[in-house]
């Protein structure tokens, strides 16, 4: 579902905003650009694997404003070229954080007994179960946690200045992350470890291991002079 407020460019001002809310769950899916194998934690139960999809965003609001005040016509040159020419323009996004699997390190011990029946694992098997699956958290789905929501606020301000003529002078400021806002963008997904016949709980499990990459960063500024004529 998308809900939308724009306003078209009148009187030195334009709106664009949107708001989504959404829902994606899937079998898992392996996402490259050749063949792509499905890492299930039983394979003769794979309707265990119906759960978040790696894509399910539930909600993200976004707005994109132009102002451009010109709302001085006084008989004062000088207060109209002080009041007059500037550019506000904002930019803002914020959504909820991506969805993320819980796993195990190490793999369930071979030999086992259950229910009085010895299980052997196959040679070279791995995984939470020693089954060769995934590393799943056996008794949760998969994407079953999720990051912390993502908010950016980029902002623009420039002032134009008439020098001569068709001569034009702007003055502008760039801020992305305006409020250094910090954005996790990877945790550790270790939520427990085998060793031997015990299952021990990481505590570490959630905590954010990275909050930049190329479309998320720190406060960055810059300023610029550009002139026209």
């Amino acid at each position: 579902m998308v809900i939308a407020l724009n306003r078209r460019f009148y009187q030195g001002f334009q709106i664009q905003s949107s708001f989504t809310w959404s829902r994606a769950n899937d079998f898992g899916q392996g996402s490259q650009t050749f063949t792509a194998t499905n890492s299930v934690l039983n394979p003769f139960d794979l309707a265990g694997e119906y759960s978040r999809s790696n894509f399910d965003i539930r909600d993200r609001f976004a707005l994109g404003a132009f102002w451009s005040p010109n709302y001085y016509h006084g008989g004062e040159r000088w207060l109209e070229y002080v009041a007059n020419g500037f550019t506000i323009a904002p930019l803002i996004t914020a959504s909820s954080g991506a969805p993320f699997t819980p796993t195990v390190s190490g793999s369930a011990p071979s030999p086992r007994t259950v229910n009085g029946i010895t299980y052997n694992a196959p040679a070279g098997a791995s995984g939470s179960l020693a089954d060769g699956g995934s590393s799943r958290v056996p008794f949760l789905g998969a994407n079953s946690f999720q990051m912390p929501r993502t908010v950016n606020v980029d902002l623009r301000v420039a002032k134009e200045l008439k020098v001569w003529e068709s001569w034009k002078l702007t003055l502008s400021a760039d801020a992305f992350n305006l409020f250094n806002h910090v954005n996790v963008t990877s945790v550790s997904t270790q939520m427990f470890s085998i060793s031997g016949t015990d299952m021990n709980y990481q505590t570490s499990f959630g905590t954010p291991t990275a909050s930049s990459n190329i479309l998320t960063a720190q406060r960055q500024i810059q300023v610029g002079l550009r002139l026209t004529f």
